[in-house]
């Protein structure tokens, strides 16, 4: 029955992959492959062209009823889409014994011991047949060798400017800044590094399979002082790159696969001064995976005309086609000590900035006097990594936007992430089931979270752990790249994205 409802979530939101993995699923020693099938494609038809929700919704709760965990699902019809929102509460009748669950940590892999235990994976088999595929398959990219001078675009946007325009828009001219190599927007400088060193990067663009546009939009954004500016810089620079390739290379004009790395809070929104046809023609591998646009709609810097042009979407992040990127904590050497449930200081941790960041704010208000809660913004060093072997769980709220680095971060450590943060799209949610291995807590909820948490038993935070520790190393960076890990993954969902394209 669960196996079925997620056939179901997946086929009313047109995710194609889990629709597969989740029949394939199902067909195994059933005998009831072909009405269940039956009941899928109703379900599909239902909530596409027919919009019965109401009969979508009752399906799912009945097919649900009996899961160990319980999702209470709710859907929305808004132009034409369904929204999703998803609930869920812990059964402990049903869940497999910790002692059939039990993990490693240390230096020996981590790994689940019993298959009827929960996996990290939506279809372990499926990845790695798909992944020898991808390994196999003489994957290249061809790396354009196009670079403007900013200081051109800075001169061209300052001669657009009027004389009264306000000082927070008044562009300087200066050379683009390096990224930090250290930073959470490093996978802009390391990612055409990699792609050359490790093979995948061609210089002949007859044998490439995709095409990447070589900018760094913090580089860009960073020649400014001022954020606002410095958005402006941005996206006017990669108008005039996109138009560049366009004249110099017919692969733009031909609708070739095409890839950018923004891992700059505005993702996505780096090129709305290209056009739509840049929204179209391009895959953005992005940290602000904000589904629901909400961030790109009511950010500053969109009253300026030039930001955001006549007729473009306030939604600038596409599931379908765009990749959600974990922000850049290359991996150190930690080593994962053992955690156990009853011997955890905390129920939960966070450690980070705060200012300007209202949800971030209401979370120190609430738990930053609670003595079972480390909610706090200035532990570093070894006390900072110290603190996750001590909590439960590590407390994940957005920043500005959408994404934190405290969720690599809780892969690197070690900790069962708790995700805060509406609208956001996790990375790999095709390949891996994020409900066995965190959990999701709505914005409007927060002052529940302590409650929340208490609720979640030691068996089933086992459970949880173990499933993150089988899947942590896709979720990690390396320098260099190591097979499977998070610089890997991108390629492979890259790869997947050109087989349909």
């Amino acid at each position: 029955k669960e196996v079925l409802a997620r056939y179901v979530l997946a086929a009313s939101s047109m995710n194609f992959t889990c629709c597969h993995t989740q029949l394939r699923l199902l067909s195994r020693g059933s005998k009831f492959v072909f009405p269940t099938f039956v009941i899928c494609v109703w379900v599909y038809l239902s909530a596409h062209l027919l919009g019965g929700t109401d009969r979508l919704h009752i399906l799912v709760k009945q097919q649900l009823r009996a899961s160990p965990i319980v999702h209470s699902v709710v859907y929305k019809r808004s132009l034409g889409n369904f929204k999703r929102t998803e609930k869920y509460s812990i059964q402990n009748t049903s869940l497999p014994s910790t002692d059939r669950c039990s993990f490693m940590i240390g230096d020996r892999t981590p790994g689940i011991l019993d298959n009827n235990c929960p996996s990290g994976y939506v279809d372990e088999l499926l990845f790695k047949r798909e992944y020898a595929v991808f390994k196999k398959s003489n994957f290249r990219v061809f790396v354009y060798p196009v670079q403007l001078d900013v200081l051109q675009v800075q001169r061209a946007e300052r001669l657009k400017q009027e004389v009264n325009t306000p000082n927070r828009w008044l562009i300087e001219q200066k050379r683009t800044r390096p990224v930090n190599v250290n930073g959470i927007y490093a996978l802009e400088l390391f990612f055409p590094l990699w792609l050359n060193s490790g093979g995948f990067a061609t210089s002949d663009p007859t044998q490439a399979s995709s095409f990447f546009l070589n900018f760094s939009c913090t580089a860009l954004k960073n020649t400014q002082r001022k954020r606002l500016p410095g958005q402006l810089v941005t996206q006017s620079y990669i108008a005039r790159y996109v138009h560049k390739i366009s004249e110099s290379f017919p692969f733009w004009n031909q609708s070739f696969p095409h890839i950018y790395v923004c891992s700059h809070d505005m993702g996505a929104e780096c090129g709305r001064a290209a056009g739509k046809a840049f929204f179209r023609k391009t895959t953005a591998l992005v940290s602000t995976a904000d589904t629901a646009g909400i961030d790109a709609s009511r950010a500053l810097w969109n009253e300026h005309p030039s930001v955001v042009p006549v007729g473009q979407p306030s939604k600038v992040f596409e599931s379908k086609k765009d990749i959600s990127t974990l922000p850049m904590v290359l991996r150190e050497n930690v080593r994962l000590r053992q955690k156990i449930y009853s011997e955890c200081k905390f129920v939960a941790m966070f450690i980070g900035t705060v200012r300007e960041r209202p949800l971030r704010e209401k979370l120190l208000n609430l738990y930053a006097n609670s003595s079972d809660m480390l909610v706090a913004t200035n532990i570093y060093g070894d006390e900072y990594q110290r603190a996750f072997s001590a909590s439960r769980f590590c407390i994940v709220p957005r920043g500005l936007v959408v994404f934190t680095p405290r969720l690599t971060e809780a892969f690197l450590y070690g900790c069962v992430p708790v995700i805060i943060s509406d609208n956001y799209e996790p990375p790999l949610i095709n390949l891996f089931s994020w409900n066995n291995f965190a959990v999701f807590v709505r914005e409007a909820e927060i002052h529940r979270l302590r409650t929340i948490l208490n609720r979640i038993p030691q068996q089933k935070w086992n459970l949880l752990m173990s499933a993150l520790l089988s899947i942590r190393q896709h979720f990690l960076y390396n320098n260099p790249p190591r097979d499977q890990d998070a610089f890997n993954m991108l390629l492979f969902q890259i790869w997947q994205r050109t087989r349909l394209h």
